[in-house]
């Protein structure tokens, strides 16, 4: 069998540590602690000179609290809980309604990334944690993800799997990148064995979850 290493780069020009999804995972945090939160504690953890962040983050905590997903629990220090736990950022628009979808990978890295997830997970954790009623995530999904996660890198086992008990990992340290999932690619090519190289440009999808 011929192993071909592709490297493929993307640039987004996107920053790791902006974003709702990052937002997100920041009130998370607080949420898995006990604690509540307020935008400058979001913004203490977002990149610093992203434009316009703290409009960014008030937009989108406003937005959370009319859909009921956080609630003002302090008038005068402006502080938030979670009252609608999820490991998936939360859609939603201006007036409060809750768009509904999520993909699989989301969820599952929202969850490796918690402190929950830091201190070790199973696949069935993530099927308990990760399923929401819009996203249901099976044991043999998440097991392929954290396969595949292993085999790149990602995660450190922690507890080797044995018959009839699942291995437990947890995220490296060095590889906490975002709050994107890595996506699983899919590519096509034309590999010439005369020449032993790819011709022609490869054409990548990801494979959904």
């Amino acid at each position: 069998m011929m192993l071909i290493n592709l490297k493929i780069t993307a640039d987004k020009n996107k920053s790791r540590l902006s974003g709702i999804d990052h937002f997100w995972s920041v009130m998370m945090e607080y949420e898995m602690k006990g604690q509540s939160f307020t935008v400058s504690d979001i913004q203490a953890f977002t990149k610093a000179g992203t434009p316009n962040i703290r409009t960014s983050i008030n937009d989108f905590v406003k937005r959370l609290a009319k859909a009921g997903i956080v609630a003002l629990v302090d008038e005068e220090a402006k502080s938030y809980r979670i009252i609608e736990r999820q490991s998936a950022t939360p859609k939603v628009r201006r007036d409060g309604t809750i768009l509904n979808g999520v993909s699989k990978n989301q969820a599952m890295w929202n969850y490796m990334r918690t402190n929950v997830g830091a201190h070790g997970f199973t696949a069935k954790d993530i099927v308990a944690w990760a399923s929401t009623d819009d996203t249901k995530i099976s044991i043999e999904t998440a097991k392929s993800y954290v396969a595949v996660l292993a085999k790149a890198g990602y995660l450190i086992e922690v507890i080797k799997s044995s018959p009839g008990q699942l291995g437990m990992w947890r995220l490296a340290p060095d590889m906490n990148t975002g709050a994107l999932p890595p996506m699983i690619l899919r590519t096509k090519l034309v590999f010439d064995q005369n020449r032993y190289e790819v011709i022609g440009k490869p054409e990548t999808t990801e494979v959904s979850a």
